[in-house]
């Protein structure tokens, strides 16, 4: 794996924190393996992820941004895909580590 897979993986794992649902998630993973590999199968991947049929037939478009900003919407229901942000904010890992030392002397 190289740095852009660690990437993405870490992407996806912010996004399920903040809340992205499970076929949105296989749906960006999907996307991102078949890109990386033309042999890759997209509905048995998503069926051992757990999505049902009907959410694998049904269409969905996602779209992840490296911070692990999520956006998707049912292409089926016509659901207009939310605006993007105004301003994403990147913080370094100094940031990070003040907040896990704050956190753990709270503890």
């Amino acid at each position: 794996m190289t740095k852009q897979h660690f990437e993405f993986v870490a992407a996806l794992i912010n996004a399920a924190r903040n809340g992205t649902p499970a076929p949105a998630l296989a749906t960006l993973a999907a996307a991102k393996f078949a890109k990386d590999n033309p042999r890759f199968d997209a509905d048995r991947f998503k069926r051992a992820c757990g999505l049902t049929w009907g959410e694998i037939e049904s269409p969905m478009a996602a779209t992840l941004s490296e911070t692990g900003t999520a956006a998707w919407a049912d292409v089926d229901q016509g659901d207009p895909l939310p605006p993007p942000p105004e301003t994403i904010e990147v913080r370094d890992g100094d940031y990070w580590e003040g907040l896990v030392q704050r956190a753990n002397t709270k503890s």
